[in-house]
């Protein structure tokens, strides 16, 4: 294990955000900080990339590629390096005397608890994500909207569906069939354009 591990922990950094700014896969970022192995071929472009990174959020880098010297053995982590890290949080419970205090009479985390648009918590950026969304299925073309688990990606498209039947709004809403399926084709199945096609086809014209 590589001093790296703990300089990510105590700065907060998850290796799901590091692996991404630096382009590279969480499992090839696993194997670098558990296991000290890189990847054989870009190694020093890499590597070079992981320390500029490490540099721009305040983390020392001169002993980061070092072996933790701890006294316990780095093979002792059985942990599948290849596993994602768990991003999603605990279920939160609010007391009764919480709600009180901010005037809720149910709790906004349950499952039940979104019932329409006015219970999603908007702030300036969700408003204009939202607006952005509705104004492109209106007047045309391509938007991508990216987040964190959990960040209410899934959320955003619900409203816009249900904003575009409450409103009447002359947009035909097509919803590939995506259960199931991975970002790549050694994990499982991935989105071809065929199946896209074929979620126009049966939507426009199932007949």
């Amino acid at each position: 294990m590589l001093v790296l591990k703990q300089q990510l922990k105590l700065a907060r950094l998850s290796q799901a955000v590091v692996a991404r700014n630096i382009a590279v896969s969480e499992a090839t970022l696993a194997q670098i900080v558990n296991h000290d192995q890189w990847p054989r071929t870009n190694t020093g472009e890499i590597r070079q990339r992981l320390t500029a990174f490490l540099s721009a959020n305040g983390i020392e880098t001169q002993r980061s590629f070092d072996a933790v010297q701890d006294g316990t053995s780095c093979t002792a982590d059985t942990t599948d390096l290849t596993t994602e890290e768990n991003m999603l949080l605990k279920k939160q419970v609010l007391f009764p005397a919480t709600k009180k205090a901010f005037g809720l009479f149910r709790d906004p985390f349950a499952d039940d608890a979104m019932q329409g648009a006015e219970d999603v918590f908007t702030t300036q950026d969700i408003r204009y994500v939202r607006e952005s969304l509705y104004q492109t299925a209106k007047h045309g073309g391509f938007m991508a909207v990216i987040g964190e688990s959990g960040a209410g990606k899934s959320t955003l498209r619900r409203d816009l569906i249900e904003r575009i039947n409450r409103e009447n709004a002359p947009v035909i809403v097509i919803e590939p069939y995506v259960i199931a399926m991975e970002d790549n084709d050694v994990k499982g199945k991935t989105l071809k354009a065929a199946a896209i096609a074929e979620a126009i086809i049966n939507t426009i014209a199932p007949l």
